[in-house]
């Protein structure tokens, strides 16, 4: 009796365990909703399109977003074509209702054997860009056993529009990204996910969010950080409010004023592809002279009943949330080609070091701009001549010596592990240089995200080498995501061990078609900014000590 009634408990639990245990399939129930995908065309993983996360306050469209509702009826999440509003000075699109997020499970995902996932936030200096298959296909990670999440933010000005008021703080684009961390912590478990294994990748302006993120106290919505090209000490970062703006675009569109908030009260029931239009005509959303963006981040005033997001400059903040947050941080070999390659000769002739200081430092004497001249182009002339040593002259200063720089900082403040790397592979997949066109010898920005990601324009592109490097790169960033440690064991791919900073030490990856690990990349020229920035840290704008 006993016996028999040993082996009915035994089954119980085994049919238990079938009916629990399931496969993650194409309806998803989630704490706001069944959610519907679909297959991908490999048949590897399941989507889940453009699922809303977040509502933006159409009476309002600059100010805060509020959490999605959720479904009363199935939600079909097949679709990912909208973006939010943006123009390239020639195509003015998008929609305000843009906060969504997609999703990619591998179909090895079960209810049991929960999945670690990668949240990735797109670059595209806080004005355009999206996270949508054609660009950031996520077949390549996704076939390494993770849950791969992309989501939208508000963009340019009804995004990052600050005005030092209640109702327009700024830096509403982050809290749009907070409130698509809360949304995936609080359902991705429904996908299999591992809501204790959440990691946010982002690039360019993407990782400057990343950065920030780490270093503001938002809740522990995420347990590790990959920053690709995006220091939060870049000067294309911080700015400050602007409240001239508002005029500037409702006069550009034909409502004439100088009362301020007669301008806000009129762009509030203006057209949004009408607005960002407008917007980056009188320059909010572009700076032909240096490239750098004119939005960026800004220092909120702090209000009663308003959520701040950032209301003091990066370098002033000791963070502990890094304490317990490994991090990868790294940048291209050669990151301002995107910009400067294909820059006729003309501009070199009449290049400005003044004018990029600017961005980051007050009162940019005469002094200041021989010291960098010399060091860079010793008494040459400006002209052609000089487009290496000038591009070299900007990569260190808007990524290579603010990366370095927001190192010290995170090692000051207690960092777990920091694993540090420089992208210097060129081959057919160097995402930019395809795009631009560029012909350099180095890798540009952001030409590492074709070893990450597919995408239409990379598609035909796969010879041996460069998917060998594709194998390294996405093994390397799965295998952080998984265990906050990108070389957990030597490999044949990987037979090395990566080893993080410290406050003496700086090893690199060198990610080349050799991979190997050296130390301190660029030093003269790092060395160089460690002594300028420690004379001249009084110019700098907003910070408060000098470490």
């Amino acid at each position: 009796m006993t016996r028999l009634f040993t082996i009915l408990i035994v089954c119980s639990l085994f049919v238990l365990k079938i009916h629990c245990d399931f496969r993650i399939g194409l309806s998803v129930t989630t704490k706001l909703g069944v959610v519907r995908g679909l297959n991908s065309d490999n048949g590897e993983y399941v989507m889940f399109l453009g699922i809303p996360y977040g509502v933006v306050n159409e009476s309002n469209p600059f100010g805060s977003s509020l959490p999605h509702p959720g479904f009363k009826e199935t939600f079909n999440a097949y679709n990912d074509s909208t973006i939010c509003p943006q123009s390239d000075g020639v195509n003015h699109i998008g929609e305000i209702q843009c906060l969504q997020l997609n999703i990619y499970v591998p179909n090895p995902a079960t209810s049991a054997d929960k999945l670690p996932i990668m949240v990735w936030i797109h670059g595209g200096a806080f004005v355009e860009g999206n996270s949508n298959r054609a660009t950031i296909s996520p077949d390549f990670l996704v076939s390494k056993g993770v849950i791969m999440v992309t989501l939208h933010y508000r963009l340019g000005v009804y995004g990052f529009l600050c005005l030092d008021t209640p109702d327009i703080p700024g830096n509403q684009g982050f809290k749009d990204q907070i409130l698509g961390f809360k949304w995936i912590h609080e359902n991705i478990n429904a996908f299999g996910g591992d809501e204790n294994k959440i990691t946010i990748v982002g690039q360019s302006a993407g990782a400057m969010a990343v950065n920030l993120h780490l270093l503001t106290n938002h809740g522990d919505f995420f347990h590790r950080a990959i920053i690709l090209s995006g220091p939060a000490l870049s000067p294309w970062v911080i700015s400050e409010a602007n409240r001239s703006i508002p005029i500037d675009i409702a006069n550009s569109l034909g409502y004439k004023t100088q009362d301020f908030n007669a301008a806000v009260t009129f762009l509030l029931k203006e057209n949004p592809q009408s607005i960002v239009q407008k917007a980056f005509e009188v320059d909010m959303t572009n700076s032909r002279e240096t490239h750098i963006p004119s939005t960026k981040v800004c220092i909120e005033k702090e209000f009663d009943g308003v959520e701040n997001f950032l209301v003091d400059y990066p370098m002033n903040i000791n963070s502990t949330k890094v304490q317990s947050v490994p991090v990868i941080i790294g940048f291209t070999n050669n990151e301002l080609a995107f910009a400067y390659a294909n820059a006729p000769k003309e501009w070199f002739e009449n290049y400005s070091y003044e004018r990029m200081l600017e961005y980051d430092m007050k009162g940019v004497d005469s002094d200041i701009v021989d010291i960098l001249e010399h060091f860079y182009t010793g008494d040459k002339i400006l002209g052609d001549n000089l487009r290496e040593e000038i591009t070299d002259f900007a990569s260190d200063y808007i990524f290579n010596y603010p990366t370095e720089r927001m190192m010290q900082n995170l090692v000051q403040n207690g960092a777990k592990a920091i694993f540090h790397y420089v992208f210097s592979y060129v081959g057919k997949r160097n995402y930019l240089k395809l795009l631009l066109n560029l012909q350099t010898e180095r890798a540009s920005h952001g030409d590492d995200l074709g070893y990450i990601f597919n995408a239409e324009v990379l598609t035909d592109r796969k010879d041996d080498e460069d998917m060998r490097m594709v194998e390294i790169l996405t093994t390397l960033w799965t295998n952080f995501v998984k265990y906050g440690n990108p070389t957990p064991e030597t490999t044949d791919l990987i037979p090395f061990t990566w080893t993080p900073i410290s406050k003496s030490k700086r090893p690199y990856l060198n990610i080349t078609s050799d991979l190997r690990m050296e130390n301190r990349p660029f030093s003269e020229r790092l060395a160089f900014w460690d002594l300028f920035y420690k004379t001249h840290w009084k110019n700098l704008k907003g910070y408060k000590r000098s470490n």
